[in-house]
């Protein structure tokens, strides 16, 4: 499922960058879409709302730990092309609610990456969520937003989308747990 968030696709558009307080409302009403996205998904036969995992990429990477944190049912969860945000008040930097996830998390990033630098933007992450991560840490995939140029740990990969289903075995087993 993809949620249709406050401002974005047929809710939007609403700014990138929002002044401070904007900032922190729009961040509210993220948590409501996705835990309203998931309360209809529990209403489903067909869907095993014991099982969910988050995908996140860029923006949604970015939101993720936030989103992730204040929300129990998720299981695990992959962070693709994501990092820190320039500028998210602290009450909603994904850096203040890092430390309050308490699932497996994979970020997969790129070490080229101009949107989110990986010494800036990815590495502080990361060691914030260090604890909470899959027992095998992948180091930074040398891509640029979303292109593998090559990796000696995936041969096959030719893109996140095809690094993520690569690691789809791994985060079923986890979400039996």
């Amino acid at each position: 499922m993809v949620p249709a968030y406050s401002g974005t696709l047929e809710r939007g558009p609403s700014p990138f960058n929002l002044p401070p307080s904007q900032a922190r409302e729009r961040a509210l009403k993220w948590s409501m879409d996705l835990g309203r996205s998931i309360d209809y998904l529990a209403t489903r036969t067909d869907i095993d709302t014991t099982r969910l995992a988050f995908y996140g990429v860029s923006t949604g990477a970015a939101q993720g730990p936030r989103l992730i944190a204040v929300d129990p049912r998720f299981k695990t969860a992959v962070l693709a092309s994501g990092g820190l945000r320039d500028g998210d008040p602290p009450e909603v930097d994904a850096y203040n609610f890092a430390p309050r996830v308490h699932i497996p998390v994979l970020m997969l990033n790129g070490r080229d990456d101009f949107i989110f630098p990986m010494r800036t933007h990815q590495v502080p992450l990361f060691e914030a969520l260090v604890s909470r991560l899959l027992p095998a840490y992948v180091p930074a995939l040398p891509i640029v937003r979303g292109l593998v140029i090559g990796s000696p740990f995936w041969a096959t990969c030719v893109s996140l989308a095809s690094c993520t289903r690569e690691l789809i075995p791994s985060l079923r087993k986890i979400c039996r747990r």
